[in-house]
């Protein structure tokens, strides 16, 4: 009897005719017992330790004809050849031996075609493909069969749907009403004295509405009135600058629509340094007073030659 299907190896053991009512696997024109004999012998077949992934029977031989001589409970640590047959492979665990379905272990071992040198004259006694073709080692204590494990492929790359960004429009805080899509059209603004608010337009579409201060004239035509009437935007002044009505008064955002009178959109009044100053007034001298961030937002919306209409 010899460790390996070659003649090459060297002698295990003799068995005497005695001793060959065992049961025996054929393979490759060899034959092999798994009773004669030690079942994990010598160094030459080293051992690695394993973990059963599942309660498991051991088995007197590699294959389900065989008796099973226990249960090996999930998690217990054994010891197994790296080698297997027909897709089991030969364990000790404890002081018992035996073979275990390959596929309940957490190291499965390798089969002997692994082991070959390339061109050896004998035929190969168990080959991977014959390993695979076993059937998994259903566990007879179970109440159920265990289920067939399944690969667990990973999830494939899925590209997200290009996310479409409208184009923002500010909305600030002191804003009554805001529009935030703008849609083609003549862009303009209305300026109503009886309600004191300022209304951006985009064709149909209202922009946004501001409450505002205006001139203490309340005549139509005064000078010192927001006067009533259709104007256009002629000029734009960012920076800080003072204003030619009052010493040391400074405004920021101008948006000038009636040149006659000096009129304009613009900040609350600041000082030299930009500071807003609190006046506790409740009219202008003929101007549109708006919020701060009001301002900033109608000086970016307004263009020089928009029409601004002026009512009641």
């Amino acid at each position: 009897m010899k460790p390996r299907p070659s003649r090459s190896r060297s002698l295990v053991r003799r068995v005497t005719g005695a001793m060959l009512a065992v049961a025996i696997l054929i393979a490759g024109g060899w034959y092999l017992s798994p009773i004669v004999g030690d079942v994990l012998p010598g160094p030459s077949r080293p051992m690695e330790a394993v973990i059963a992934t599942d309660d498991v029977n051991l088995r007197s031989g590699p294959g389900t004809s065989f008796d099973v001589l226990t249960v090996v409970p999930a998690g217990s640590e054994l010891s197994a050849e790296r080698e297997t047959v027909n897709g089991f492979s030969a364990v000790r665990i404890d002081d018992q031996q035996g073979w275990i379905a390959s596929s309940y272990l957490s190291a499965p071992g390798v089969a002997y075609a692994a082991e070959y040198e390339v061109g050896e004259a004998e035929s190969l006694p168990v080959t991977d493909a014959i390993a695979a073709a076993a059937e998994p080692e259903p566990t007879t204590v179970l109440s159920q069969p265990l289920p067939t494990a399944v690969p667990v492929m990973p999830e494939p790359t899925v590209e997200p749907d290009p996310v479409v960004v409208p184009t923002a429009v500010p909305v600030l805080a002191e804003t009554t009403q805001v529009q935030a899509q703008l849609q083609p059209g003549e862009k303009w603004i209305e300026v109503n004295r009886t309600n004191r608010t300022v209304t951006l337009h985009n064709g149909e579409i209202v922009v946004a509405t501001f409450d505002a201060l205006m001139g203490k004239d309340l005549s139509a035509d005064g000078y010192y009135s927001t006067a009533v009437g259709t104007h256009y935007v002629h000029v734009k002044e960012k920076a800080l600058a003072e204003t030619p009505f009052a010493d040391g008064v400074y405004l920021t955002d101008f948006v000038g629509f009636d040149p006659d009178r000096s009129n304009g959109f613009h900040s609350p009044t600041r000082d030299a340094d930009g500071n807003v100053v609190i006046t506790g007034g409740t009219a202008t001298l003929g101007c549109v007073r708006l919020s701060e961030m009001d301002a900033q937002f109608l000086f970016e919306f307004a263009t020089i030659g928009m029409r601004v209409e002026i009512h009641d």
